[in-house]
C-alpha cells in the first residue's frame, strides 16, 4: 500500500475554532465483477467507511490509535461481495483522532510534530490489479459532524446531512476536489488484533428531573457511547448531553472526576465528555457519536421538552476492544466476587486497543497502568495480540538515550514528568507475562534490544551509592493525594 494520502483541507481545529469532519466520496465503474477484491484504508485520525451506501467499517474508532510518526495503522476489507457491475461508490468520513486532537493539550498533543488535519490513504485491488487509490478524483464536503474530539466529544448538526452522499446516484457537483496531503512519517502497518466494538446495550434504570434538564442513570459506570432517539423535535432544537460518573447529594450531575484542576483548565472541565445534537425536525431522529467515547454512569440531557424525556430517549452502548474472556474467578465470598466483577469492568473499560488509565478523562496509555494490569489481563482475556502490538509503539517511543515516556503513544510528553522505573517496567513486565502466558519467545526477541538499551540508560542514572531515584514513586497511597507518598522514591525505584 502506497503512502499516498488525501485530505479535505489543512485547517487545524482548537477550542472555539472547530473544523467539521469531512465527507470524501468517489464513484468508479467495473465492467465485470472480480472474484477477489481487497480494500485497504488508513484513515488518520479515525474513519468510517461506506461502500455503495452501506457502512462496512471494521470497528469503532478505526484504525488503531498510534503516534503517526511511528506507525500508521490500516485495515483490510474483502469487498468482492459488496461490489456490483457498473457504477460503485466509496464514501469515507474522517475524524480528528490524535492527528488533530485539540482536547489533548494538557499532554501537548496539540504541539506534536505530527499534528495535521485528518487524511486518508486507500487502495482497491481486484484480482491482482489496483483499480483505484486515494487521489484528487475524490470529492469532499463538510459533514454534519461540526466538531469532534476523542476526549471532549462531538457536535452533530443533522440539518447538514447529505442524504445518499455515499451512493452512486448522489449529485456532488457542488463538492470540492480532495487535496493531495503530506504522508505521516510513520510506517504503514496492518493492525493485527481485534477492533473496538459495542459489546452490549444498557437501558436507563432511572430518569429524574434536574435543575436544567433530565438525569439518566444507567446503573453501571463503564466506557460507552450512546444512542439518542429524539422524537418530535423542532428543527434546530439543540440537545446537549453532559456525561459523568457520579451525582451529587442533591441529585445533580457531578463533574468532579473529569476535572483537570484549577481555573487554568476551566475550558477543559466544561467541555470534556459533552456532546451536542442539533435536530432536523423529524418525527424521530437517531444519532450515535462516531469519533469519541466516554466513561460514565450518568447522562444529563439538556434542551428537551418534558414529554421528550422518555426511557427510550437514551441507550448506553458499552464498548471496548473485542477481547474474549478466557478465564474467570468465583468463590464463596460474595464481596470478593463483586470486587472481581468491578476489576473486570475496570479492565475492559480501559482497553481501547491497549490498556489506558481512564475512559472518562485522559484515555492515555500510561505505562504504569499496563505494568500492573498485564498479568491479570492475560489471565482473563485473549488480549496477547493487542499487548504485543502495543509494545511496537513502546519501542518506537524510546528515545536515543534509552528513556521511556510515561504514556504511549505520545507526541513527546512524558519524559520530563510521568515516567521512572515503576512505570518504565511495563516494557519488561508486559514482555514477561506475554511469554509466560503464550510460550512464544518472539516477544522477547522483538523487545530484547529495547530492554538492554533501557538498562544501560537507567544504570547511568544511579547515584554514587548505586541507588536510583527517577520519576514517579509510590503513586496514590491510601489517605494521601496521589503525589504525596511517604515511601521514599529511592526505595521503590531501586527495587524496580
Amino acid at each position: 500500500m502506497k503512502k499516498q494520502f488525501i485530505c479535505a483541507g489543512e485547517a487545524l481545529c482548537d477550542f472555539g475554532t472547530p473544523v467539521p469532519a469531512p465527507y470524501l466520496r468517489r464513484v468508479f465503474t467495473l465492467d465485470t465483477l472480480p472474484q477477489k477484491a481487497t480494500l485497504r484504508v488508513c484513515g488518520l485520525g479515525f474513519y468510517c467507511l461506506f461502500l455503495n451506501g452501506e457502512e462496512i467499517t471494521r470497528g469503532r474508532l478505526s484504525p488503531a490509535i498510534s503516534n503517526p510518526d511511528d506507525f500508521c495503522y490500516y485495515d483490510s476489507y474483502e469487498v468482492a461481495d459488496c461490489l456490483r457491475a457498473g457504477e460503485n461508490a466509496i464514501g469515507i468520513l474522517l475524524g480528528n483522532g490524535l492527528m488533530n486532537g485539540w482536547g489533548g493539550s494538557i499532554w501537548n498533543y496539540d504541539k506534536a510534530a505530527w499534528r495535521a488535519s485528518p487524511r486518508v490513504a486507500l487502495e482497491l485491488v481486484a484480482d491482482g490489479e489496483t483499480l483505484l487509490e486515494a487521489d484528487e478524483q475524490f470529492r469532499t464536503h463538510p459533514s454534519p459532524i461540526r466538531e469532534d474530539d476523542l476526549r471532549m466529544g462531538e457536535v452533530y448538526d443533522a440539518r447538514e446531512e447529505a442524504n445518499g452522499w455515499c451512493t452512486t446516484g448522489f449529485d456532488d457537483a457542488g463538492w470540492s476536489p480532495a487535496l493531495s496531503a503530506a504522508a505521516p512519517r510513520g510506517v504503514l502497518r496492518e493492525y493485527p488484533a481485534s477492533p473496538v466494538r459495542v459489546v452490549r446495550e444498557h437501558a436507563p434504570v432511572a430518569v429524574t428531573p434536574t435543575a436544567n434538564g433530565f438525569l439518566y442513570d444507567f446503573g453501571i459506570n463503564t466506557a460507552a457511547i450512546f444512542r439518542l432517539r429524539l422524537k418530535n423535535a423542532t428543527r434546530g432544537q439543540t440537545v446537549t448531553l453532559r456525561l459523568g460518573e457520579e451525582k451529587c447529594a442533591d441529585g445533580e450531575l457531578s463533574r468532579r472526576s473529569v476535572n483537570f484542576g484549577g481555573e487554568r483548565h476551566a475550558d477543559f472541565n466544561d467541555r470534556v465528555q459533552r456532546d451536542t445534537y442539533i435536530a432536523r425536525g423529524d418525527a424521530e431522529e437517531v444519532w450515535e457519536p462516531s469519533f469519541t467515547y466516554h466513561g460514565y454512569r450518568f447522562a444529563e440531557v439538556l434542551g428537551l421538552r418534558p414529554e421528550q424525556a422518555t426511557d427510550d430517549l437514551l441507550t448506553m452502548l458499552e464498548e471496548h476492544s473485542d477481547i474474549p474472556d478466557i478465564g474467570g474467578f468465583r468463590c464463596s465470598d460474595e464481596y470478593v466476587n463483586r470486587l472481581t466483577e468491578m476489576v473486570h469492568n475496570s479492565d475492559l473499560s480501559n482497553f481501547v486497543y491497549f490498556p489506558t488509565d481512564c475512559p472518562h478523562r485522559e484515555k492515555n496509555g500510561w505505562t504504569g497502568d499496563a505494568a500492573l494490569s498485564a498479568e491479570r489481563m492475560l489471565t482473563f482475556y485473549d488480549c496477547a495480540p493487542h499487548l504485543r502490538e502495543w509494545l511496537f509503539s513502546v519501542r518506537a517511543a524510546q528515545n536515543a538515550e534509552g528513556a521511556l515516556p510515561g504514556i504511549v503513544p505520545t507526541g513527546g510528553w512524558g519524559f520530563a514528568w510521568g515516567n521512572g522505573p515503576a512505570w518504565d517496567r511495563a516494557l519488561f513486565q508486559t514482555v514477561w507475562f506475554l511469554y509466560r502466558n503464550t510460550g512464544d519467545a518472539i516477544v522477547i526477541e522483538e523487545n530484547a534490544d529495547a530492554m538492554v538499551k533501557y538498562l544501560r540508560y537507567i544504570g547511568g542514572r544511579r547515584s554514587d551509592d548505586g541507588t536510583v531515584a527517577v520519576g514517579l514513586g509510590d503513586w496514590a497511597p491510601v489517605g494521601n493525594s496521589a503525589s504525596h507518598y511517604e515511601t521514599p522514591l529511592v526505595l521503590t525505584d531501586s527495587i524496580m
